[in-house]
Protein backbone atom coordinates (compact mmCIF):
# COMPACT_ATOMS: atom_id res chain seq x y z
CA UNK A 1 0.00 0.00 0.00
CA UNK A 2 1.42 3.38 -0.99
CA UNK A 3 0.82 5.75 1.93
CA UNK A 4 2.38 8.77 0.23
CA UNK A 5 -0.16 8.97 -2.60
CA UNK A 6 -3.54 10.65 -2.16
CA UNK A 7 -6.21 8.13 -1.29
CA UNK A 8 -9.16 7.64 -3.51
CA UNK A 9 -12.00 5.83 -1.77
CA UNK A 10 -15.06 5.09 -3.90
CA UNK A 11 -18.09 7.08 -2.81
CA UNK A 12 -19.92 3.88 -1.94
CA UNK A 13 -17.16 2.96 0.54
CA UNK A 14 -16.86 6.30 2.31
CA UNK A 15 -17.85 6.63 5.93
CA UNK A 16 -21.12 8.42 6.37
CA UNK A 17 -21.08 10.70 9.40
CA UNK A 18 -24.32 10.52 11.34
CA UNK A 19 -25.27 13.82 12.95
CA UNK A 20 -26.84 12.97 16.28
CA UNK A 21 -30.08 14.64 17.23
CA UNK A 22 -31.44 15.21 20.70
CA UNK A 23 -33.58 12.12 20.13
CA UNK A 24 -30.66 9.81 19.34
CA UNK A 25 -27.98 11.10 21.73
CA UNK A 26 -29.55 13.46 24.27
CA UNK A 27 -26.70 13.55 26.78
CA UNK A 28 -23.60 14.30 24.66
CA UNK A 29 -22.23 17.74 25.46
CA UNK A 30 -18.89 18.29 23.74
CA UNK A 31 -18.21 21.81 25.01
CA UNK A 32 -18.00 21.10 28.75
CA UNK A 33 -16.51 17.63 29.08
CA UNK A 34 -12.95 17.57 30.43
CA UNK A 35 -10.80 15.79 27.88
CA UNK A 36 -7.47 14.94 29.40
CA UNK A 37 -5.89 13.46 26.28
CA UNK A 38 -6.20 13.05 22.55
CA UNK A 39 -7.43 9.45 22.84
CA UNK A 40 -10.38 10.56 24.98
CA UNK A 41 -11.21 13.30 22.48
CA UNK A 42 -11.06 10.82 19.59
CA UNK A 43 -13.43 8.45 21.44
CA UNK A 44 -15.84 11.31 22.11
CA UNK A 45 -15.71 12.49 18.48
CA UNK A 46 -16.43 9.01 17.17
CA UNK A 47 -19.37 8.68 19.56
CA UNK A 48 -20.69 12.16 18.73
CA UNK A 49 -20.50 11.49 14.99
CA UNK A 50 -22.23 8.14 15.27
CA UNK A 51 -19.21 6.00 14.33
CA UNK A 52 -20.05 2.72 16.03
CA UNK A 53 -17.72 0.47 14.02
CA UNK A 54 -14.16 1.65 13.88
CA UNK A 55 -13.36 -0.64 10.95
CA UNK A 56 -15.43 1.65 8.67
CA UNK A 57 -13.34 4.63 9.79
CA UNK A 58 -10.16 2.56 9.35
CA UNK A 59 -11.23 1.66 5.82
CA UNK A 60 -11.88 5.29 4.92
CA UNK A 61 -8.51 6.37 6.34
CA UNK A 62 -6.79 3.38 4.74
CA UNK A 63 -5.22 2.27 8.00
CA UNK A 64 -5.50 -0.96 9.95
CA UNK A 65 -8.20 -1.08 12.58
CA UNK A 66 -5.50 -1.58 15.22
CA UNK A 67 -4.16 1.91 14.38
CA UNK A 68 -7.44 3.45 15.53
CA UNK A 69 -7.33 1.32 18.68
CA UNK A 70 -3.82 2.67 19.38
CA UNK A 71 -4.92 6.27 18.73
CA UNK A 72 -7.85 5.83 21.13
CA UNK A 73 -5.31 4.62 23.71
CA UNK A 74 -3.51 7.97 23.26
CA UNK A 75 -0.52 6.44 21.49
CA UNK A 76 1.34 8.11 18.61
CA UNK A 77 -0.69 9.69 15.81
CA UNK A 78 1.01 11.31 12.82
CA UNK A 79 -0.06 14.76 11.68
CA UNK A 80 -1.20 13.33 8.34
CA UNK A 81 -3.42 10.80 10.07
CA UNK A 82 -4.72 13.43 12.50
CA UNK A 83 -5.74 15.65 9.58
CA UNK A 84 -7.40 12.68 7.86
CA UNK A 85 -9.30 11.76 11.05
CA UNK A 86 -10.48 15.34 11.50
CA UNK A 87 -11.63 15.51 7.91
CA UNK A 88 -13.46 12.17 8.11
CA UNK A 89 -15.19 13.03 11.40
CA UNK A 90 -15.61 16.73 10.58
CA UNK A 91 -13.93 17.88 13.80
CA UNK A 92 -11.45 20.60 14.67
CA UNK A 93 -7.78 19.62 14.36
CA UNK A 94 -6.91 22.08 17.11
CA UNK A 95 -9.41 20.43 19.43
CA UNK A 96 -8.29 16.88 18.65
CA UNK A 97 -4.55 17.49 18.99
CA UNK A 98 -4.38 20.19 21.65
CA UNK A 99 -7.76 20.19 23.37
CA UNK A 100 -8.31 23.87 22.49
CA UNK A 101 -11.75 25.16 21.64
CA UNK A 102 -14.54 22.73 20.86
CA UNK A 103 -15.02 19.78 18.57
CA UNK A 104 -16.84 22.06 16.11
CA UNK A 105 -14.52 25.05 16.53
CA UNK A 106 -13.65 25.02 12.83
CA UNK A 107 -17.33 25.51 11.98
CA UNK A 108 -17.72 28.52 14.28
CA UNK A 109 -15.07 30.46 12.36
CA UNK A 110 -16.84 29.69 9.06
CA UNK A 111 -20.14 31.19 10.20
CA UNK A 112 -18.83 34.56 11.38
CA UNK A 113 -19.64 37.52 9.18
CA UNK A 114 -16.70 39.49 7.83
CA UNK A 115 -16.62 43.24 7.49
CA UNK A 116 -15.46 44.93 4.30
CA UNK A 117 -12.20 46.04 5.96
CA UNK A 118 -11.31 42.37 6.53
CA UNK A 119 -12.25 41.26 3.03
CA UNK A 120 -8.84 42.21 1.60
CA UNK A 121 -7.38 39.31 3.60
CA UNK A 122 -10.26 36.91 3.17
CA UNK A 123 -10.34 36.89 -0.65
CA UNK A 124 -6.69 35.76 -1.09
CA UNK A 125 -7.13 33.08 1.59
CA UNK A 126 -10.24 31.75 -0.15
CA UNK A 127 -8.37 31.63 -3.44
CA UNK A 128 -5.40 29.90 -1.80
CA UNK A 129 -7.64 27.37 -0.05
CA UNK A 130 -9.10 26.32 -3.41
CA UNK A 131 -5.61 25.61 -4.75
CA UNK A 132 -4.31 23.63 -1.75
CA UNK A 133 -5.26 20.12 -0.78
CA UNK A 134 -7.73 19.61 2.07
CA UNK A 135 -4.93 18.23 4.22
CA UNK A 136 -2.66 21.23 3.58
CA UNK A 137 -5.58 23.58 4.28
CA UNK A 138 -6.19 21.91 7.64
CA UNK A 139 -2.50 22.18 8.56
CA UNK A 140 -2.42 25.84 7.52
CA UNK A 141 -5.57 26.56 9.53
CA UNK A 142 -4.09 24.85 12.61
CA UNK A 143 -0.92 26.92 12.23
CA UNK A 144 -2.87 30.18 11.96
CA UNK A 145 -5.00 29.37 15.02
CA UNK A 146 -1.87 28.42 16.93
CA UNK A 147 -0.22 31.74 16.01
CA UNK A 148 -3.34 33.66 17.01
CA UNK A 149 -3.34 31.93 20.39
CA UNK A 150 0.34 32.78 20.92
CA UNK A 151 -0.01 36.49 20.08
CA UNK A 152 -3.41 37.21 21.64
CA UNK A 153 -3.37 39.18 24.90
CA UNK A 154 -3.81 36.95 27.90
Amino acid sequence: MDLSAPWHVPVSCRLSVVRPTTDTLPSIKTERLPMSNRGDRLRLAMEARGVRKQHALAFQLQVHESAITRWKANRSLSLDNAVAVCSALDISLDWLLLGRGTMDFHKVSETKTVGSEENYLLAPFKQLSQLLSQQTNACLQALIFSLLTDVSPK
